[in-house]
């Protein structure tokens, strides 16, 4: 079976990989948004570089990419920052949005809302979405990074890492951990496991058993867990108020 080219949204980063590993393609990956369809060509198998392994790809012919702060200014190399593209792909307009619109196309520029790195060989890896970025204390934390880190443990089903008000921090990632049927899991251990795999900062300072919401795709849904869990905090606070 000959591919030339597949096609992916919302796709885990070991998906183009696995469709590599079976069909031995050096295939043109199309990266799929609401925005735009970006093309990025992959590092076929038999000249696989494995620090390469969980990139997206490289700009694809006719596209541009960057890495920029929050002022639209190109990063260093292998910093983080928002991942904007150019290209004919790109969409014109959001209908009868032009605040959207102006916000999100910039110079010719589509600001994805993409947090990612790129090396120096113009891969790009994707490290989460903008809006999900926790600030906790002036530190970037990537909830992604931590969510990889707890699918490890042995006694966790899934898992959902948010941002919650803190009054000295301004933000603390908080972690909601759906257990394994069958078993138990103390917030102890969680705590434990945390603290031999992730750097101090990037800790959940609150661990929330319950279960993760997900849409039809797969995709967290995190809008309503921030609201769900804001809801059970702040009556966690108003039960300690009148105990």
């Amino acid at each position: 079976m000959a591919i030339n080219a597949y096609r992916c949204a919302a796709s885990a980063a070991e998906s183009g990989e696995t469709l590599e590993e079976v069909f031995s393609t050096d295939a043109i990956r199309y990266e799929l948004w609401a925005e735009r369809i970006y093309r990025s060509r992959l590092h076929p198998p038999r000249h696989r570089n494995e620090h390469k392994v969980g990139a997206i790809g490289k700009p694809g012919y006719g596209w541009q990419a960057r890495i920029v702060d929050d002022k639209g200014r190109d990063v260093p190399q292998g910093k983080n920052g928002e991942i904007i593209v150019k290209g004919d792909g790109v969409m014109r307009e959001y209908y009868k949005n032009p605040q959207k619109t102006a916000d999100t196309l910039k110079d010719g520029w589509l600001y994805t809302g993409d947090v990612g790195r790129m090396d120096g060989d113009g891969f790009i890896w994707i490290t989460d979405r903008k809006k999900d970025v926790i600030i906790t204390g002036g530190e970037n934390i990537y909830p992604v990074e931590i969510e990889e880190i707890l699918h490890n443990h042995p006694k966790i089903y899934d898992v959902a890492v948010i941002g919650i008000p803190d009054e000295r921090l301004g933000e603390i990632a908080a972690a909601i951990v759906d257990v394994k049927p069958g078993v138990n899991l103390l917030e102890q251990e969680v705590t434990d496991f945390c603290a031999q795999n992730l750097a101090h900062f990037k800790r959940p300072r609150r661990i929330i058993f319950g279960k993760v919401p997900r849409n039809p795709t797969g995709k967290i849904e995190k809008p309503k867990l921030r609201k769900d869990i804001t809801m059970i905090l702040q009556c966690q606070i108003e039960e300690a108020q009148y105990s």
